[in-house]
């Protein structure tokens, strides 16, 4: 188990890895290779040491198993409600919510085998080696509008999911890097990684991911204050973008557009708000809401979308708003609430202690703009990022605050005089105030 303890270390970063040509495409779906490098990751976990106290992320699990529960119920009616004629939609829905559940999985046992400073301190590492290996593998797959099918299969099955993967991981190490986090070494290591980040940031075509990092770096600099690694993280990251805009072709023509769009375009395609391109994600969205109101308890069922559903099979491209489509009212509650669940214990009082709030807080603002612009936590790596960030609050100690002293009887209470002879009696002997 001491070995293990360490193997699984090695072994999460290796489910940020590109296909390298093992992505199949089935009528399912498309299987990458980290389907199935997480598979081994959790039988590794299973015999790994794992925190024997009630961590943080027990209050997350119910929540979890409640989603996953309801999801469950409603992609179960699909064919009572639709009335196909096979079984393939209900198939392919519960194979959808299959994926999700193993990734939730992996990511509640990651927080579980978190354990001992030691551990903590090498997780650091393995974050840094995700990060290395996302970026570097976007980077060499190049912009899925100009690649080709297969290359796309070959590297990821979309750079805009890991270009909000990316966010999360670069504004987490960011703020742990702000936060003083790590050894020296580690800190020089993470300097470079973020660089590494911002250029393979820069050359996806994930604007979404590139407005959620930028919400979650500003976050960073607001929390962390006027410092000069303050200074130093804004210098980066504008000379980044700078850089990105006149050595990227496709990185200019993607500001250019959203900044100063065609206006025949906007108004062909009805997108854009105030004379930006939005990609119409505001136009879908208000196409999209009455279709929460046609069913609102029970929703279409999970990834049940085209056809008799009465949702577009490209989806709303919003991951909040895809779930109370698919889930209902009661499912996109759920939702919502274990991001609001996340973020309050980002900022709990043990979680404060760790310089961990800031971090935390900026992945997961990423995270929320990121999902505002697409459906990127329905299982796969993009999820299993998320999770990864979190570890280190959820694997933290719950405990309760201490309650405030209830205030003593009257009669109890030392008059004034008597309370300053004794503040000078116990100063004069060296003891304290109570053991007086």
């Amino acid at each position: 188990k001491g070995k293990m303890s360490r193997l699984w270390l090695v072994c999460l970063p290796l489910i940020f890895l590109p296909n390298l040509g093992y992505a199949t495409a089935t009528p399912f779906g498309v299987l990458e290779l980290s389907d199935y490098v997480v598979v081994l990751y959790l039988l590794v976990l299973v015999f790994c040491r794992r925190v024997r106290y009630r961590s943080v992320a027990s209050t997350l699990r119910p929540l979890l198993l409640g989603f996953v529960a309801w999801a469950f119920f409603v992609t179960f009616l699909i064919n009572v409600r639709y009335r196909y004629d096979d079984a393939f939609m209900i198939q392919f829905a519960l194979l959808k919510l299959a994926q999700l559940s193993m990734y939730i999985l992996a990511g509640a046992a990651t927080v579980s085998a978190l354990r001992g400073v030691r551990n903590r301190q090498q997780y650091l590492w393995s974050l840094l080696a995700a990060g290395v290996v996302s970026a570097g593998s976007l980077i060499a797959t190049g912009n899925s509008s100009t690649a080709s099918k297969a290359a796309v299969l070959e590297g990821f099955k979309t750079t805009n999911a890991i270009s909000v993967l990316l966010s999360i991981l670069g504004c987490y190490l960011a703020g742990l890097w702000l936060s003083g986090h790590g050894s020296t070494k580690w800190r020089g290591a993470t300097v470079l990684t973020l660089g590494l980040i911002l250029a393979g940031s820069a050359t996806s075509s994930g604007r979404g991911g590139w407005l959620g990092g930028i919400a979650g770096i500003l976050y960073v600099l607001y929390r962390g204050g006027f410092k000069w690694k303050s200074v130093v993280l804004l210098g980066v990251l504008a000379l980044g973008i700078a850089f990105s805009y006149v050595r990227l072709p496709e990185f200019r023509k993607r500001v250019e557009k959203t900044l100063n769009p065609d206006f025949i375009f906007l108004t062909k395609y009805h997108v854009g708000i105030k004379g930006l391109d939005d990609g119409g994600r505001f136009s879908i969205l208000l196409l999209s809401l009455p279709s929460v109101i046609d069913s609102p308890l029970l929703g279409r069922g999970f990834y049940h979308r085209g056809e008799a559903a009465g949702i577009s099979k490209t989806g709303s491209h919003n991951f909040f708003l895809q779930m109370f489509l698919e889930t209902g009212i009661v499912g996109g509650f759920m939702v919502l609430a274990i991001f609001f669940r996340l973020w309050r214990q980002a900022g709990a009082p043990a979680s404060q202690r760790a310089t961990l709030e800031i971090p935390l807080r900026a992945a997961l603002l990423a995270a929320i703009v990121g999902g505002l612009s697409g459906e990127y936590f329905y299982g796969g790596v993009v999820l299993f990022s998320l999770f990864a960030v979190y570890a280190p609050v959820g694997a933290l100690r719950l405990g309760r605050e201490r309650a405030p002293s209830a205030v003593p009887h009257r009669l109890f209470r030392r008059k004034p005089r008597v309370q300053a002879v004794s503040q000078i009696a116990a100063s004069s002997f060296n003891i304290t105030l109570l053991d007086w």
